[in-house]
């Protein structure tokens, strides 16, 4: 007899049902505190008591406890049925349908089926209504359908259940600069640097929201910090470079486009933008070089 101790106990004959598939506890009853109490004890025995807790009993692959943990598999010591809180834990059984919606929801996303992945996730938020994984993809969803005012919800939902999120903050902040609400999405943008100060794309939105308020100053730092960030950032070097075209420095301008095009040498807006700079520069001959490699700048 095979006994597992769940939130719903499971016990099998495995002679008798080698695949598991008729769980025989309901109709043996007196059997379950027994196998309940010799399981207890087998884990007394050979449980370390090191202290170490609830990592020693994590998976050895690091993406497969990420992924586990994701779903509150880990980190939870053996026998026990519920949270820090005393808040009762989902049966593992009850949470394989969930994992699987979940997993074929991201798959649908990565290949823009977001209509696709919003009803498996809608499915799996039934038994799941508290997860931050759903609904932080739910809200990447909605935010690819341009359905911004659900994704606006939805990421500040993620942020309820975990306010320091840099990511789901990011994502809110392009939210809210779609939904014309720019002071928020500011504010927002800041604080999604504040929580992870290597989102260089955070610092180069901030400096896109700054033009768009005529705020030359700030926006010529915030494209210079993404830079300084993530140095092979190629759209940042050509958004400095075309800022600085308009500041009427050229020499400035030249060295940010040169590094834009060595970093990224099929971006045609910004050979176009070189070619201004060395026109503002007098060099006729190296423009038209550069006006040649970007016939149709955007």
């Amino acid at each position: 007899m095979k006994y597992i101790e769940a939130p719903q106990p499971e016990l099998y004959d495995t002679r008798a049902d080698p695949q598991e598939t008729k769980n025989l506890l309901p109709g043996k009853q007196a059997l379950g505190p027994e196998m309940h109490d010799r399981l207890q004890n087998l884990l007394r025995r050979y449980t370390p008591a090191s202290g170490g807790g609830a990592k020693e009993t994590e998976p050895t692959d690091p993406a497969l406890a990420d992924r586990l943990r994701s779903l509150g598999y880990v980190a939870i010591s053996a026998g026990a049925f519920s949270d820090a809180s005393g808040k009762p834990l989902p049966d593992p059984k009850d949470r394989i349908q969930v994992y699987e919606l979940f997993s074929a929801a991201m798959a649908d996303g990565q290949h823009g089926r977001y209509k696709e992945s919003l009803n498996k996730l809608h499915e799996a938020e039934k038994t799941e209504p508290s997860s931050l994984p759903i609904c932080y993809l739910q809200a990447l969803d909605y935010y690819r359908l341009k359905d911004f005012p659900r994704a606006l919800e939805r990421f500040k939902s993620a942020l309820v259940l975990d306010p320091k999120f840099a990511l789901a903050t990011y994502y809110l902040g392009l939210t809210q600069t779609m939904s014309g609400d720019l002071s928020a999405a500011h504010t927002s943008l800041e604080h999604a640097l504040e929580l992870d100060p290597t989102n260089f794309a955070a610092a180069y939105d901030l400096g896109a929201l700054d033009l768009k308020q005529s705020h030359v100053e700030e926006a010529l730092r915030e494209f210079q910090r993404a830079t300084e960030i993530n140095p092979d950032y190629a759209a940042a070097f050509e958004a400095l470079g075309e800022l600085y075209l308009y500041l009427h420095r050229a020499d400035d301008a030249t060295r940010a486009l040169e590094r834009a095009v060595a970093i990224a040498p099929d971006f045609s807006k910004a050979h176009y933008n070189l070619g201004r700079a060395y026109q503002a520069q007098g060099r006729a001959a190296d423009a038209q070089k550069e006006f040649s490699r970007a016939p149709s700048p955007r």
